[in-house]
């Protein structure tokens, strides 16, 4: 099993967040040396083979890298620069559905209906090809979308359905594998696929050998209030991770991918944030619950056909209840010891 993070999640100083503008204004995007460092210094000790406990590799993502221009067209050079690099690139992630001000160029939201849309989900996929195939590992990359979001919720909008068979004509010709993501809760509006039964219906519309999804352990813990609430004894629901299991249930092989962070949604009964915390937080009277679901999932999903396992963490730099490196490196050794127990 190969484990990756964002190599902006293990920076003391995530430069890439540097907004465009003010790198524009005071002439950093001129300078090689300092543009490197605003697309996000690759921090060698978190990684083999330079550290041995370390992470195998990168997911890449879209949202800051600034690889598009405002037309969505690929910026050729940096994206050369990238591939000069020869970063171990093993999977991708998409624009998000909705950016902050400075990232808000690579927003990719597949509920909008419209040209422009399909565009970007093309060019993503074609630079996730490229990308890695600079790298020479030799596997399908595998690239994460979010699906959307809506006012409230509702079903799934044509709209979605259309964008992805626009996407997985592209998947098959580059060979690279859509994952939709399970989104968290949300009190400004209803992600798309929070709900894991939207992830049901499209994967029957949509079915496809390139259209798979990424199951995000920590946004499953923060919507699975909405499910507790239905249960006859909520505390028990949350408490035993149930709702982990009734995706893994219902998407079984469909999930070849996984994000995995803790937050403290079944402790505060409450609805949780998304918090991306290390695995070493998880108290002692959660962590049955939490190896059981962890079982389940390289049980019954093809996660561990197509190797990769994403630890999402946040840095304690960029985020209040963020992670240390040492963290992040123990949060691998826990994976690891529950797949010891598995085998």
């Amino acid at each position: 099993m190969r484990y990756v993070i964002e190599h902006t999640y293990v920076n003391l100083v995530p430069l890439s967040f540097i907004p465009r503008g003010v790198a524009a204004l005071t002439g950093i995007e001129s300078f090689k040396s300092l543009n490197d460092l605003t697309t996000g210094k690759f921090r060698k000790e978190s990684f083999k083979p330079y550290n041995p406990e370390g992470f195998d590799g990168v997911e890449f993502n879209f949202s800051i890298e600034s690889l598009f221009t405002k037309d969505w067209d690929v910026k050729e050079k940096r994206l050369e620069r990238f591939k000069e690099r020869n970063w171990p690139l093993y999977t991708f992630h998409a624009g998000h559905e909705s950016e902050l001000g400075c990232f808000r160029d690579a927003c990719t939201s597949l509920a909008d209906d419209d040209d422009l849309t399909k565009k970007k989900i093309k060019v993503q996929i074609q630079a996730a090809a490229e990308l890695q195939k600079a790298t020479g590992i030799g596997k399908s990359p595998i690239i994460v979308f979010h699906t959307g979001y809506l006012p409230q919720k509702s079903s799934v909008p044509d709209a979605v359905l259309k964008n992805l068979e626009t996407a997985v004509k592209e998947a098959e010709n580059k060979k690279v594998i859509v994952a939709l993501e399970n989104m968290q809760h949300s009190k400004k509006w209803y992600l798309i696929g929070s709900d894991y039964k939207d992830l049901e219906y499209i994967m029957k519309k949509v079915d496809s050998p390139w259209l798979k999804v990424c199951f995000d352990w920590g946004h499953a813990n923060a919507y699975a209030w909405e499910y507790a609430k239905k249960a006859k004894n909520p505390k028990e629901y949350l408490e035993n991770f149930s709702y982990h299991s009734q995706i893994i249930d219902a998407l079984n092989k469909k999930i070849c991918y996984t994000h995995i962070h803790y937050n403290e949604s079944q402790q505060n009964f409450s609805y949780g944030e998304d918090e991306h915390l290390p695995l070493t937080r998880i108290p002692q009277g959660f962590m049955a619950g939490f190896e059981r679901t962890i079982e389940e999932m390289l049980e019954k999903t093809s996660i561990a056909e197509h190797d990769f396992i994403h630890l999402e963490l946040f840095p304690f730099t960029f985020w209040k209840k963020g992670s240390t490196r040492k963290e992040q490196i123990q949060s691998i050794r826990i994976i690891e010891g529950i797949r010891g127990k598995e085998k």
